[in-house]
């Protein structure tokens, strides 16, 4: 059994700090890749995947067998949520577009929003005095599965959830049907007539 641990708070981005040209580092969203450091300093602009039925060691730093027992992978995490659970009354997420803004889930049929006061912005569980601490609505992350997300590029899509804890591929984006778009906090597609696009990471 792989020990796959959910580091919340680390890093969602490859870093070749204390590595040289060559050296191979984690992809700290994908188990099944790695990242090679470059000359510059800096990891290489894609992953690399490791053979099939493999996965990359953060100790060893390279591929190993995925039966393997004592194979380590630590994902990151990320702090905030975007989308209310199925039984999470009283739960609060972020908006995706604005950070002073969150959600109250399970209370009523529909999320209540809340706007943070002025000058206070949303971390994913408060809202405090720090614009750094804002919520990350680039990644695209699936708390639980059999559950959809939003694409933070395009609100006529989204991802679909196979696995939870951990980030969906690029193959499992889909698009939803004509006259609808994406509603994160509902978490399913809806009539795009009086329902605000979300695109905070639009290309």
């Amino acid at each position: 059994m792989v020990c796959v641990a959910m580091v919340t708070g680390q890093s969602c981005v490859p870093n070749c700090t204390d590595y040289n040209a060559g050296e191979r580092i984690p992809d700290p969203k994908n188990c099944r890749q790695f990242y090679t450091c470059l000359l510059d300093g800096e990891p290489s602009d894609v992953s690399f995947p490791c053979d099939e039925g493999f996965i990359f060691d953060w100790n060893v730093r390279d591929c190993l067998d995925e039966t393997d027992p004592t194979v380590v992978c630590e994902l990151c995490m990320p702090t905030c949520q975007f989308q209310c659970p199925g039984d999470g009354e009283g739960t609060v997420v972020a908006d995706l577009t604005y950070c002073n803004k969150y959600y109250v889930c399970g209370t009523s049929p529909d999320p209540i929003p809340v706007v943070c006061d002025m000058g206070y912005y949303f971390d994913g569980g408060v809202c405090q005095e720090d614009p750094d601490l804002c919520c990350n609505s680039c990644l695209a992350f699936c708390y639980e599965a059999f559950t959809e997300v939003a694409d933070p590029t395009d609100c006529t899509k989204f991802y679909f959830c196979r696995e939870k804890l951990s980030y969906p591929l690029a193959d499992d984006i889909r698009q939803c049907p004509e006259g609808e778009i994406f509603n994160p906090p509902k978490g399913h597609c809806v009539a795009e007539e009086g329902t605000e696009c979300h695109q905070p990471c639009q290309d």
